[in-house]
């Protein structure tokens, strides 16, 4: 699963770490907004990486049709997924 990926795990610490090179940066006066810049980027990788561990480790959208209460999509979706493979 996604969530033991060492590298995920490393790079959702950066903001918390004690470092001494990344306290130092965050808090440079000369780059007011680089925390906020270097937590953006940190968001960002985890939300495009995290995404793309969901995307190939999950059945397809395809499926979500076939646990809906209304028989109708059900029975479309389910028809639907067997004509595509």
């Amino acid at each position: 699963m996604w969530q033991s990926e060492q590298h995920l795990q490393e790079l959702a610490s950066v903001p918390l770490s004690r470092d001494p090179q990344v306290v130092r940066l965050i808090a440079e006066k000369n780059m007011w907004d680089t925390g906020d810049k270097c937590l953006h980027l940190i968001f960002h990788l985890l939300s495009r990486r995290t995404w793309s561990f969901v995307q190939h480790s999950a059945p397809p959208e395809c499926y979500a049709g076939i646990l809906s209460s209304d028989m109708v999509l059900r029975q479309d979706d389910t028809m639907s997924c067997h004509d595509s493979n």
